[in-house]
């Protein structure tokens, strides 16, 4: 699954980025304290749960892909509970450990890259763009 990832992410390079810019992820924890460290810029984000060992990461699953021109305050969104319009995330959101992944686009890359990611990647609680089983 992190090899999937990774090949995706470089043909999202490829398809959305210019040649001189690159993807770079940053990762916060999926906690209230943590949406301080997200900035306020637009972005697609990306909810994630992590599987490690003595801190390595062994297997990602991604629960979420979305697309935020505020990427703080729709982390902030997600962790309120009377705010999350996705029921099943808030709900998975109690059982485990999370990351928040998060990166830069411009608003005409966005939806483009949202969906592509979507489409995929088949996260878990996303119900548009999924490819049917």
């Amino acid at each position: 699954m992190l090899l999937t990832i990774m090949i995706l992410f470089s043909f999202i390079y490829i398809m959305f980025l210019n040649e001189s810019s690159e993807l770079r992820w940053k990762i916060v924890s999926y906690a209230r304290h943590s949406s301080r460290f997200v900035p306020t810029r637009s972005g697609i984000y990306l909810v994630v749960k992590p599987t490690r060992f003595l801190g390595i990461v062994k297997e990602t699953e991604i629960l979420y892909i979305g697309k935020s021109r505020n990427l703080q305050l729709r982390m902030k969104q997600h962790l309120n509970p009377r705010s999350e319009h996705n029921k099943s995330l808030n709900q998975a959101n109690g059982r485990g450990r999370f990351e928040f992944w998060y990166d830069f686009f411009s608003p005409e890359q966005i939806s483009d890259a949202e969906k592509f990611l979507i489409q995929n990647l088949n996260p878990k609680y996303n119900l548009i763009w999924r490819k049917k089983k």
